[in-house]
């Protein structure tokens, strides 16, 4: 797993911990206001057909974009599966939960792109990820 930033405190193990929910252990960027990048190398092509991330923010009001792709030919090129916001309030919604159906042949690589706060400042975050191969 390749990863462009973490906050000591809350390293990226933390998405692969099995902990999920509102009060999830999560991975927090280590450079707020700056885009991130999670890429998951697999060891040998994967057919994925379900794919479930969570987001939580209970800080501070802001709208996350979470970009996610894959990759058949190694790294070299990528193909957009989905693009969501997500809108936090913390006197409102401050967790969401994203279950994707999927039918992924040959995976090499799966990324994540996150922009922590399209309209502010704020630190890019994900609290659980769980990929069915």
């Amino acid at each position: 797993m390749g990863y462009s930033s973490e906050d000591p405190g809350h390293p990226i193990e933390h998405l692969l911990d099995g902990s999920s929910g509102p009060g999830a252990t999560r991975w927090v960027s280590a450079r707020p206001d700056a885009p991130e990048r999670i890429v998951i190398q697999f060891d040998s092509p994967q057919s994925i057909s379900r794919l479930i991330y969570e987001v939580v923010e209970m800080e501070r009001p802001r709208t996350q974009e979470v970009r996610v792709e894959a990759s058949t030919d190694g790294g070299t090129t990528y193909r957009q599966l989905l693009v969501q916001e997500y809108t936090f309030s913390p006197g409102g919604a401050t967790f969401q939960r994203e279950d994707l159906r999927l039918e992924l042949k040959e995976v090499s690589h799966l990324r994540f792109i996150i922009i922590p706060n399209k309209h502010g400042s704020g630190s890019a975050t994900l609290s659980s990820l769980r990929i069915f191969t």
